[in-house]
């Protein structure tokens, strides 16, 4: 009876060693999506920061094109977009208000949006107090999509957060806006 429940034991030792193991080498945090939705099992992070990273680095080459937009903020605002052979790969929005700036950059692939990077600053006082827009926080919105554009994950200042229907909202609302 004590030899079986000693070999009972080693037994599942071995066996959550082997299974941390595997979990250790087959999971990566930083590339898996909170909820697989769509096509996020497919999505590498890395090749999403290299593709921003080369569309970013072509941004001079790029024609560009812009428009004010009125009806989004207390102050309005301006979007550009920069285009590659007639198609955008680049959106820049940014829009005003008395107590801070939005700024939000649409990255495209294959005509669809992958990545948003949204950045919320907020100012110390409202512009009619001090013009100087002297800088309170400053908020930062990376959010990854698939080919879709429906949101895999995303991080809040670099920190990564959960994958819920507010988040979701959020994407398709910012989508719509372009």
């Amino acid at each position: 009876m004590k030899k079986n429940i000693i070999i009972t034991f080693g037994v599942v030792i071995i066996l959550c060693l082997v299974g941390y193991y595997m979990y250790i080498k087959n999971h990566n945090f930083v590339n898996q999506p909170v909820e697989n939705i769509g096509q996020c099992d497919n999505l590498d992070l890395q090749v999403s920061k290299d593709l921003v990273q080369a569309i970013e680095s072509d941004i001079d080459s790029y024609a560009t094109s812009s428009k004010d937009i009125i009806d989004k903020s207390s102050q309005g605002g301006m979007q550009v977009d920069y285009l590659l052979n007639g198609k955008v790969v680049l959106v820049k929005q940014t829009f005003y208000g008395e107590t801070g700036k939005s700024e939000v950059v649409y990255y495209f692939q294959k005509e669809k949006v992958f990545y948003i990077n949204k950045k919320n600053t907020e100012y110390v006082l409202s512009l009619f107090e001090d013009p100087s827009g002297k800088i309170k926080s400053v908020e930062i919105k990376d959010f990854y999509l698939d080919s879709s554009q429906d949101l895999c994950f995303w991080y809040k200042n670099q920190e990564l957060k959960p994958n819920d229907q507010d988040s979701r909202d959020l994407v398709q609302f910012l989508i719509s806006g372009l």
